[in-house]
């Protein structure tokens, strides 16, 4: 617990779990305990009041330790559920042990006391840090992180927190963020139960499903950290009301305003980030911890290295087609424009068109020249032999300022290896540009139109006759395209595409 809690920012008029009962033990409880010894911790000073009792800090008399305690109110009325909760609170947190989750050390009860012992943290909380205006954005990432870090722990631990927000998120003195307070957290397993009538957590950071006491899990915490680093970032929430039933509505119904429009420096990547954590559906949010880490961490990286952030551009010439027979352009092209399409699904890389490159084929220019022309900083060519099912591929990626060679790779096979090596030409030229692929991105690079080759061959020979624009070249396309839907096999993506 913080020491700057005694400014009594650990509660929340809209805490849900917080009553009157509750409110009126904390206030009798407040002058009476200190100086007093309960078991072996002598009572010091108030920090504040959470949702289900106050904290004080304390000395540990046998480890000669500060520790921080949290005593449950003692009325008849706030024993039963509340204790329940309180109870549950250090039962869920005491088997965390991780850098950013405050530390509980023991429960126990003497002198008709139940109380949780836990670890002093000398810091502020995240709420008073607000309170003095928007932070760095590089220290809202790192923050972000240190949370993000926390909920992926507790979630692999099945344990969901239910109750993030800036309260109850403390700032060490050293600048990282440790999560506090597991008053209203539940396992897994609890969550499959009924929830009680009154939805538990604080209004202004429940996610939709939560707040509508429908099934929550752990992206409800993904949500609640949304708003945290929205409200880190800007000084105000994404959603308010004058009221509670108006902030429930914009919590439900409305879109937030964009976070860019409140603060112009903040970077696109970390609006999207946001943006994502607070979408309504759940299945649209960061499934996990770990995939919100990651994107995390590449803006933080991004903006220490600028360079890492800067746009790579690409022009992928027409493969050569070197088949015996010279009759195989079709395949080269789509071969071509397959890589363009693979590569134009990941960002900060700007692909040229095929419209664009294909008057180079066959120009005689050098690489150099080329990449002057388009003006790219990377050149792939490449060449294919094909005879019947047979192929062989050869690529080069060019760095045309250095006029030098990144990579060169020749492949050997069958036309059933044929979506192997796309997505390997794809992964490798993002591998040789240095960028850090987001797991979307990783798996739009192996997304596959089809796993029928005979499909996809009558597709590409359709695409390559589609291209001509000539009234009797879309008759063949059409013919080439309806023979490919029809082909056995799995083909929805070709099937979208005719």
């Amino acid at each position: 617990m913080s020491s700057s809690e005694r400014n009594g920012t650990g509660g929340n008029d809209n805490a849900f779990h917080a009553d009157r009962a509750i409110h009126s033990t904390i206030k009798g409880l407040q002058g009476a305990m200190i100086g007093r010894t309960i078991s072996h911790y002598k009572i010091l000073e108030k920090l504040g009041e959470g949702g289900m009792g106050v904290v004080y800090r304390a000395e540990d008399l046998k480890l000669h330790r500060t520790v921080a305690i949290k005593f449950l109110p003692t009325e008849p009325t706030v024993q039963g559920e509340a204790r329940d909760r309180f109870m549950r609170e250090a039962r869920s947190a005491s088997g965390l042990n991780h850098p950013n989750i405050c530390t509980i050390y023991e429960i126990d009860e003497a002198d008709g006391e139940i109380f949780i012992v836990m670890e002093y943290i000398e810091g502020q909380s995240l709420r008073k840090a607000i309170e003095a205006g928007p932070l760095p954005i590089l220290e809202v990432i790192k923050l972000g992180l240190n949370i993000a870090e926390g909920l992926r722990a507790a979630h692999a631990k099945g344990i969901l927190h239910r109750d993030i927000k800036p309260e109850n998120i403390i700032i060490t003195n050293g600048g990282s963020a440790k999560i506090a307070d597991f008053g209203l957290a539940r396992s897994t397993e609890q969550t499959q139960q009924p929830e009680s009538a009154q939805a538990s957590g604080t209004l202004a950071y429940m996610a939709p499903e939560q707040l509508q006491g429908n099934h929550v899990d752990h992206l409800a915490d993904i949500w609640s950290l949304g708003i945290v680093l929205y409200e880190t970032a800007t000084g105000r929430r994404p959603f308010s009301g004058d009221y509670d039933q108006a902030t429930m509505y914009a919590i439900a119904h409305e879109r937030p305003k964009p976070a860019s429009s409140i603060r112009p420096d903040i970077p696109a990547a970390l609006e999207k980030i946001v943006e994502r954590c607070l979408e309504k559906k759940p299945v649209l949010r960061y499934q996990d911890a770990d995939s919100l880490l990651e994107d995390l961490r590449r803006i933080e990286h991004e903006m220490i290295d600028p360079r890492v952030a800067a746009t790579k551009s690409i022009a992928i010439l027409p493969f050569a087609d070197i088949s015996p027979e010279q009759d195989n352009k079709y395949f080269s092209d789509g071969l071509t424009e397959e890589i363009i399409t693979s590569l134009s699904r990941l960002r900060n890389v700007k692909v040229i068109s095929r419209t664009s490159v294909m008057h180079y084929e066959r120009s005689g220019k050098g690489m150099k020249q080329i990449a002057a022309e388009l003006g790219v900083q990377y050149v792939l060519e490449g060449s294919v032999r094909k005879s019947g099912s047979d192929i062989r591929i050869t690529t080069q990626l060019i760095d045309a300022a250095q006029d030098a060679s990144l990579w060169a790779e020749k492949y050997s096979g069958t036309m059933d290896q044929i979506f192997d090596f796309q997505e390997n030409v794809a992964a490798r030229i993002a591998k040789a540009l240095k960028m850090r692929l987001t797991p979307v991105e990783r798996r739009n690079l192996k997304r596959r139109a089809t796993e029928n080759t005979e499909a996809y061959q009558l597709y590409l020979r359709g695409r390559f006759f589609w291209s001509k624009r000539s009234k009797e070249g879309l008759a063949t396309a059409i013919r080439y395209f309806v023979h490919a839907t029809r082909s056995p096999g799995p083909g929805s993506l070709i099937r979208t595409t005719f």
